[in-house]
């Protein structure tokens, strides 16, 4: 994962990125209302990038500030004022970008994020006109859809039989960064 998260840095610190301050500063302001999207991508924010390529300009030992980098991305990840939910399933930034399996696909970035086809999140975007789940008719967001709604009690109750745990929102990216069978199991 280590390799992925260097090739992914290389990516958006590469000079082209950082020569044109109008895209530069573009790109904080997109990336700064989308500090989930940054954790579950496993890319730093462009903050964090911009002052690292500047020290690593400057001579400073690489792994000094690879560390400080992530030592003050988990800082300002347990301060962010937005993305609760993400942040209850992933307070710990190191065992989330160090796995060394797991694929994002859209469904896990749902879950992980809370941003997909929940009621609740269609109906604050305008696309729905009630946020009640068609099952059983309570609040539809990613929590309940995972965790208390009926339709799924069969599914969490296989997975927690093979996991060994119960299937709550503080582990479940503990079971998913386990193993690849953890992984599968909770993204499955």
């Amino acid at each position: 994962m280590f390799a992925t998260y260097r090739y992914q840095r290389s990516r958006w610190i590469g000079a082209d990125r950082l020569d044109c301050p109008c895209v530069f500063r573009w790109s904080l302001s997109l990336l700064s209302s989308s500090v989930w999207l940054e954790v579950i991508a496993g890319i730093p924010p462009a903050r964090l990038l911009a002052k690292e390529r500047f020290l690593l300009a400057r001579g400073a030992d690489r792994r000094d500030v690879l560390r400080g980098t992530r030592t003050e991305w988990q800082q300002s990840w347990l301060s962010a004022a937005r993305a609760a939910w993400t942040r209850r399933l992933i307070p710990d930034l190191e065992k989330w970008l160090d796995r060394p399996h797991g694929e994002i696909n859209t469904y896990v970035c749902q879950m992980l994020s809370g941003h997909g086809s929940f009621r609740a999140h269609l109906q604050r975007l305008g696309a729905s006109e009630t946020d009640k789940c068609v099952y059983c008719f309570e609040r539809d967001t990613v929590e309940h859809a995972l965790f208390s709604c009926g339709r799924f009690t069969w599914r969490r109750a296989v997975l927690e039989r093979k996991m060994g745990s119960s299937f709550a929102p503080e582990v479940v990216v503990d079971m998913m960064c386990r193993d690849v069978d953890g992984w599968n199991e909770v993204c499955t």
